[in-house]
């Protein structure tokens, strides 16, 4: 199967030219995962806070208290999977395994590895999306069923 991010490389081929050129494309969107994840921590943040501070959470009525706890609770999920794209894995860095024993890769693995992080912080950042949309959704409806309620 062959990713979005990468070209496909010949098996055998030393194309060190177009290795290289495939390691940036997919550094690139390294880049652009992680300017997402932190456009959107931003935005996770600000709406937690909002309906932390907001009436809905104390409100008399049990379904909207629901709703906006739910709410919230979706939008913390959203913040800790951002949290997630954004932490550094330093943890399973070549050179952080053995320092005396590390050898650098070889260009078709650095290719293999970025696109292996890339891949998995794009599918952190789809569902903290997903996150997002359902957080807001209750948020929606506690609005306005306190709304239609008064």
């Amino acid at each position: 199967m062959t990713s979005r991010f990468v070209r496909p490389v010949r098996p055998g081929g030393g194309d060190a030219a177009r290795l290289d050129s495939c390691a940036e494309e997919v550094r690139g969107e390294l880049r652009r995962a992680d300017t997402k994840a932190s456009m959107l921590l931003a935005l996770a943040g600000a709406g937690v806070a909002v309906a932390a501070s907001s009436k809905l959470l104390t409100a008399d009525d049990t379904i909207t208290q629901a709703l906006a706890g739910g709410g919230t609770a979706f939008l913390v999920a959203a913040v800790i999977a951002l949290l997630l794209v954004v932490r550094p894995r330093l943890a399973t860095a070549p050179f952080m395994q053995d320092p005396s024993a590390w050898r650098p890769e070889s260009p078709r693995q650095r290719v293999l590895n970025l696109s292996a992080v890339a891949r998995l912080k794009f599918t952190r950042v789809r569902v903290a999306v997903d996150l997002l949309l359902a957080g807001t959704a209750l948020l929606g409806a506690a609005v306005l069923w306190t709304g239609g309620a008064s």
